[in-house]
């Protein structure tokens, strides 16, 4: 069994005050769309999430559409496994985590 590759990860969320500015980007400002590029690693996606935890705690007020986007390629036998760490800045900073893979 092979390890799904990260090829997009991303962290979204829907505001309507500029609170995110300090880290995320500002992408529909129509919407109150802001988002926050990750690396591709697990590891180094939780070293920035822990890096900005206390700011990621206080997005979870107040917004809508909190969420880590994980796109990933697959194999026909795969598995990704969300770390352990990972599961936990996710309910601790009040985010989603949401999967795609791909062949």
């Amino acid at each position: 069994m092979s390890e799904a590759t990260i090829t997009n990860a991303l962290l979204r969320c829907t505001r309507e005050d500029n609170l995110a500015s300090e880290v995320f980007e500002l992408v529909r400002a129509d919407l109150g769309l802001w988002v926050l590029e990750l690396p591709e690693t697990f590891q180094e996606i939780v070293e920035v999430l822990t890096a900005h935890s206390n700011l990621l705690r206080t997005l979870k007020a107040n917004g809508s559409d909190y969420t880590l986007h994980l796109a990933a390629t697959v194999d026909e036998m795969h598995r990704l496994v969300i770390p352990s760490d990972m599961a936990a800045l996710s309910a601790d900073c009040g985010f989603s985590i949401e999967l795609i893979a791909t062949p």
